[in-house]
């Protein structure tokens, strides 16, 4: 994308200051993106396994650590896109500038801490994990490698919210496809050795991987620098850089907060399934693996739908900021029915491309006919959780995301295995439990409209504190 296209886009959808966005225009590019890096984990998973299953278990283990910590420090990251969109939404580009620096600066230091911890501790890391003996040379190399690099994942996770609150999500999704597409081809030079090229096994997969991140986040940061084409002076940088770092925190902590709820109670529920058996820790993998997909509509109409409420609240227009929940509920609501319905109707197919066990295949075949309950209420706590976000609120959706998950998902699971004895039928019943009740609480707390003075009021309380 050049230059002049750049600016040719910006000028269309922020000439008056408050951006006019549509929520297809940027949600199809967030779909594809999300979908091509699943499947790309899949055919990264593919690819190894014909080189060695060792190889797949220690990139395994290695990865959960990775995500681990791009998770712990993604607070940064989750409140750019909200503080951006809002400033940018007022017609205060240069403050969305200012934010938007902030956010970089900041998850580069926090990147290069990251990246010294896991260069220098690697072993230690996979020590606390319980990796076998066997499997520590691979997986100590891979995350050493991979690990010292990670600030660049930081970065380029920073720079593509800076990018999506621009309204730029088809150029994300450019450069992820590029970035894909050279991690793919570079794992194949590496692992088959065409052309008379050395096999360099696992340690070549991780070069891949660093490489195929450096030339994302340069680009990535090439095209924020063509659309912010920042002029700040670093006296007032850092001057206005304490009140735009803790806009970021307001809203990014409890982000990170809520998430890291949820993958300690999917760690907990999982020891629950393998309680029952391999046969019902197989069904939940399989079935997680098909309603993944559908999951990913609802997630990606969400975040569009969060980018164009956090730049109409920055506006102040927040009759027209719910009208835009309403229409983006219709539309979720409606799409994830569909494609949950159609996946039901499916299912013995779409399962049997995994296994032939006719256990797990007709277990499965009930858990995804039990999402037709599932999907709408997560399409409706998806839209809301972000858009509270969105209006300012972002502590609320957070409390329930803790205490729900925590207090709810994972004691009533635990209660349908062992009591009622329900297997992983139970375990579902409990997350449509935990969705519904949640989507319906933040359904009262945005109609209550409390988002409209609130966020007005700590605009005004950031405003006098920058300026």
């Amino acid at each position: 994308m050049t230059e002049e296209s750049i600016n040719q886009k910006l000028n269309q959808t922020t000439s008056t200051g408050t951006p006019e966005l549509s929520l297809a225009r940027i949600t199809w590019p967030i779909l594809v993106e999300m979908l091509l890096h699943l499947l790309m984990g899949n055919l990264d998973i593919l690819m190894l396994s014909h080189y060695s299953e060792r190889a797949v278990a220690s990139v395994g283990i290695a990865n959960q650590l990775l995500q681990f910590f791009i998770m712990l420090f993604g607070f940064v990251a989750a409140g750019t896109t909200i503080v951006v969109s809002q400033d940018l939404g007022g017609g205060q580009r240069q403050k969305a500038v200012q934010a938007a620096c902030t956010a970089a600066a900041m998850n580069s230091v926090l990147g290069l801490g990251i990246s010294l911890a896991l260069g220098g501790g690697a072993a230690f890391f996979l020590t606390l994990l319980g990796t076998p003996d066997e499997m520590m040379g691979e997986a100590g190399t891979y995350l050493r490698i991979v690990g010292s690099f990670l600030f660049l994942e930081v970065v380029m996770l920073t720079g593509s919210a800076v990018l999506r609150s621009y309204g730029l999500t088809r150029e994300v999704m450019w450069i992820s496809i590029g970035m894909n597409a050279v991690h793919v081809l570079g794992n194949a030079l590496v692992l088959y050795g065409p052309f008379g090229l050395p096999q360099l096994g696992l340690e070549g997969v991780a070069w891949s991987t660093v490489v195929s991140r450096l030339l994302a986040m340069t680009a990535i940061l090439y095209v924020a620098k063509r659309t912010l084409r920042p002029r700040l002076k670093p006296s007032s940088f850092l001057r206005e850089a304490g009140a735009c770092a803790r806009r970021l925190l307001r809203i990014g902590i409890p982000s990170t907060i809520e998430y890291m709820a949820y993958y300690v109670s999917q760690l907990i529920i999982t020891s629950f399934i393998v309680s029952i058996g391999i046969a019902a820790l197989t069904t939940r993998v399989y079935a997680d693996s098909v309603l993944g997909i559908v999951s990913l509509l609802a997630t990606s109409i969400a975040v569009g739908t969060q980018i164009i409420v956090s730049r109409l609240v920055g506006g102040r227009r927040m009759a027209e900021a719910e009208d835009e929940c309403r229409r983006s509920i219709r539309w979720s609501m409606g799409l994830c029915a569909a494609a949950a319905a159609g996946a039901a109707f499916a299912a013995e197919p779409l399962l049997g491309l995994f296994t032939e066990d006719p256990a797990v295949i007709r277990e499965g075949t009930r858990v995804l006919w039990l999402m037709l309950l599932f999907q709408p209420a997560h399409s409706l706590c998806m839209i809301y959780q972000h858009v509270l976000k969105a209006a300012g609120d972002p502590a609320y959706p957070a409390k329930l995301g803790v205490l729900f998950m925590i207090g709810i998902r994972v004691p009533v699971s635990w209660l349908c295995i062992t009591v009622f004895d329900l297997g992983i039928i139970g375990v579902y019943a409990a997350f449509i439990l935990d969705e519904w009740t949640r989507a319906l609480l933040m359904r009262r707390r945005w109609a209550a409209g409390r988002w409209r003075t609130g966020s007005g009021e700590r605009e005004a309380v950031t405003t006098a504190a920058v300026s």
